[in-house]
Formats: structure tokens, C-alpha cells, sequence
């Protein structure tokens, strides 16, 4: 009788751990936010943690092509202005990356990164990444201290690959 019962709250409990792992995966998928979603909440989270008139160079976002990571870094430009945070001009950033071959090495290192904000004058670099993870994106964007070198807040989001997404990254691949 014993072992029944044992054996039957088992089961409900082996039940209970797959609905909940199967809820826990569709919840993941229904909390991925749209690309603009992400821009703005990271915007925001990144206002939250610097003074009004802090300065800042966005120097790079790695993504599928490089008219999309255009495209998210003039959006989150701005969403920062919004803000009050002072951005370095993208025109003058094009030019400081000339100067240090920076298109040469198809990454950029936290170095390059910090060598960059220096020239422009900026107390932060911005770096980020949108990763194609199949059902999701992960966007992700760090900031770095520019004297300190230290990497002062790191913020992802799932971006949903949904339609929407799916005719941006057309139209941008297309340009």
C-alpha cells in the first residue's frame, strides 16, 4: 500500500517537473522581445546606471550584415539621446576607425574598443552582438569603462525571429 502511494506521487511529481519544464521553454519563447524592444529597454537600462551627460561611443555591433548593425547602432544612438546621454557623432567614429585599421580586423577588441573612446573623448564604449540562435536572437550589448578598462554592465535580451524580423534582415541585407 505503502510502495502504491510512493510510487503514484512519483509519478505525479515526474508529471509535474515535465508540465513545468515544457511551460518554463513556451514562456522563454513568449518573453522575447522585438528588436526595437530590446534597443529601447537596453537604452534604458543603460541610462539608469549613468548620470545624465555621460558620454559614450558606440564603436560596434556584430550581426548578420553589417546594414543591420548600422541600423541597431543609429537606433540605440537614438534611444540614448532620449536620455540625455551624449553620443560620439557616427561620422567622426568612421573616421577614428579608418585611422586605426579598424574595418581590417573584422573584430574589435575591448583595446580598439578603448583606444577608440579615447580619441572620441567618451567615458564609455559600447560594444553589442545579435547571435541567431535559431527560434531567437540573443542581442547583447556591454559597456566598458574607458579609464578603468573594466567591462561596467553587460545586457541580453532574446529578440524574437519572428516575421517582422525576418523582413528587416531581407531589407537591410538587400541595401
Amino acid at each position: 500500500m505503502k510502495n502504491r502511494i510512493m510510487k503514484k506521487k512519483f509519478i505525479l511529481l515526474a508529471i509535474s517537473a515535465t508540465l513545468l519544464s515544457c511551460a518554463s521553454n513556451r514562456s522563454q519563447k513568449n518573453d522575447a522581445l522585438s528588436l526595437s524592444e530590446a534597443v529601447g529597454q537596453t537604452a534604458k537600462a543603460i541610462a539608469a546606471d549613468f548620470p545624465t551627460g555621460s558620454s559614450l561611443a558606440i564603436v560596434s555591433f556584430e550581426s548578420l550584415n553589417d546594414n543591420l548593425s548600422e541600423y541597431i547602432m543609429e537606433e540605440l544612438t537614438a534611444e540614448l539621446l532620449k536620455y540625455k546621454i551624449v553620443v560620439a557623432d557616427r561620422q567622426n567614429l568612421e573616421q577614428v576607425q579608418k585611422e586605426l585599421n579598424f574595418q581590417m580586423s573584422g573584430d574589435v577588441s575591448d583595446e580598439t574598443a578603448m583606444s577608440i573612446g579615447k580619441f572620441l573623448g567618451a567615458e564609455f564604449v559600447v560594444t553589442g552582438q545579435l547571435s541567431d540562435l535559431g527560434d531567437v536572437y540573443r542581442f547583447r550589448v556591454s559597456v566598458v569603462n574607458v579609464e578603468r578598462a573594466n567591462r561596467v554592465n553587460l545586457i541580453r535580451f532574446e529578440v524574437r525571429n519572428d516575421q517582422a524580423m525576418q523582413r528587416l534582415i531581407t531589407a537591410l541585407g538587400n541595401k
